[in-house]
Order: C-alpha cells, then structure tokens, then sequence
C-alpha cells in the first residue's frame, strides 16, 4: 500500500541485523544500478557473510572485526570482500542503521604476491599443440587472445555480433561498446565451428557457458 517493494526474507530477519541490512541493500537504488555481473559478485560475497554473521547487530560491527575478517582471505578475495562491505555500510549509514563506516581507510593485508601469470608464446604454442585447429579448447584460446575480453564477454559472443570482419561487442560489465577487428587466425577457428547455437562457445549440451562453468572448464584444458 506504501508503493514500496516487498522485501523477499524481511519478514524472517530481525530488524537492525545485518542480514536485514543486507535485504535492505539488495532493495537500494546504489545495488540496483550496478550492473548484473558486479551485482552477482556482490551478492556471492554478502551472502556468505550473511549465512556466518547475519544475526549479528550492524550498528556493533567495529573496524577491528573488519581488520580480523580481511586476515582469514587472500588477497584478491580480501580485495572484493572490503569493497563489498564498505559498500554494504555506506547503504547502512543511509538508512540511520549507523553513524559511520567501520571499512573506511582499512588496508588489505601485507600479502607478497606474484599477481597473474601472464602466458608466454612458448606455453601458448603448447596449449595448441596440444589443442587442434578444430577443437573447442583452441577457439577459446583464441577468442580471449584475440579479442582481449575477460570470460564473461567471450562466452556471449556469437556469429551475429560478426559484421563485416569485425566483432561488435557490449562488455557486460562496464557496459562500453567495442568493435573489434577479427584476426585472421580467430576468423579461420570460427569459419570451422558450427552454426547451430547462438553462442560460439557452448557445453557438451550446447547450452550456454556461464563465466564461472567456462573459467573451471578452461582451466581443466590448461592441466
């Protein structure tokens, strides 16, 4: 009657918790407008929050509980999950559930790390040695090699965002439109897939990959 959304779990949640905190935020115009694939991430993050610590008040979360919580991940994890919940608090402040953001000018953890690997040519020459023209495995390594689009970008293309030589892609998370010309070795791999799904890349079921299905299936071609 108030025109406001049903909140899907807010009846079971106390208020002034930090799961109801999280309903709440899932609800917010700051969530909302992020886009799918950020919002997918965020949500992986609160919600394992949510399951180990939701119960708990918002308002007695101190800087120090989040300094401890960072200790326990590793670094790139540790980077999303700080984010997550600085976010999370802003909202927080927002709606009078606290009068500060206990996240604000708290430091990733020391963490000595070599960061990516990036391939050489010689593992790159591996991999196709290993991995024929006409297989699955060497489209996808040329898709990200030629096209330089992270995984969930890849797994959206298909024949249809192909005109004229060039491969017209809309980066699902920054939302930026590119047009990217095809190189020869890519066009000659996709001239050789089949025609018969929307999606270049797809499972042993000819469905879809999703970014996460492709990363481990990727990976295990790699070992």
């Amino acid at each position: 009657l108030s025109g406001q959304p049903s909140q899907i779990g807010a009846s079971r949640t106390k208020p002034g918790t930090i799961s109801a905190a999280i309903i709440g935020y899932y609800y917010d115009q700051s969530f909302l407008a992020l886009a799918p694939s950020t919002q997918r991430s965020l949500r992986g993050i609160l919600e394992r929050f949510r399951a180990e610590h939701g119960d708990k008040r918002i308002a007695l979360l101190q800087r120090q509980h989040i300094i401890t919580l960072l200790r326990s991940k590793k670094r790139f994890a540790a980077r999303d999950w700080l984010k997550a919940i600085r976010a999370l608090m802003k909202y927080a402040i927002e709606i009078g559930l606290r009068a500060d953001n206990p996240a604000t000018d708290v430091k990733l953890p020391n963490q000595k790390t070599d960061g990516y690997h990036s391939w050489t040519d010689a593992e790159i020459e591996q991999f196709e040695a290993h991995h024929g023209p006409s297989t699955k495995a060497r489209l996808a390594l040329n898709l990200l090699l030629y096209t330089g689009q992270r995984r969930g970008d890849v797994i959206r293309m298909g024949r249809q965002h192909i005109r004229d030589g060039v491969v017209h892609v809309r980066q699902q998370k920054t939302g930026i439109k590119l047009a990217i010309p095809i190189h020869a070795t890519l066009a000659a791999i996709i001239a050789e897939t089949p025609t018969d799904h929307l999606t270049l890349l797809t499972t042993k079921t000819g469905k879809p990959f999703s970014a996460a299905g492709f990363g481990n299936w990727f990976r295990d071609r790699c070992n």
